[in-house]
């Protein structure tokens, strides 16, 4: 459960060890959540995914909808540890990793535009 400025919205995580690394509110006010759910049975692997909050449509004790947009297939987390999200008001994202304190040192910024489905 998040509290956010208007009262208190509530979504299913996509698993038990899921957590939620970035929320970023976008220019129409609906919210782009970026989650990591470590992989079961492994205590390097994640899955990460993007998902689209309107919290229009959240309202009582019922949990909110998040569809998910966009997902990374399981990676290494040595290599591919999401820990960022920031998008401009045209959709241009991008998502940042560090390395997991790997043995190959780095941080990696990936750039995306997101294409907005006006049927949803």
């Amino acid at each position: 459960m998040l509290h956010a400025l208007h009262g208190v919205w509530r979504l299913p995580a996509q698993g038990s060890q899921s957590h939620l690394k970035a929320i970023e509110v976008l220019a129409d006010g609906t919210v782009l959540l970026l989650e990591r759910t470590r992989l079961r049975g492994s205590s390097a692997g994640f899955h990460s995914q993007l998902r689209w909050l309107d919290l229009g449509s959240c309202g009582g004790p019922a949990l909110c909808e998040a569809p998910t947009v966009a997902f990374a297939p399981p990676m290494e987390a040595a290599f591919f540890n999401d820990e960022g999200l920031a998008c401009t008001p045209t959709l241009l994202c991008w998502i940042v990793n560090d390395d997991g304190a790997a043995s190959v040192p780095g941080t990696r910024l990936l750039q995306f535009q997101l294409v907005r489905n006006e049927a949803r």
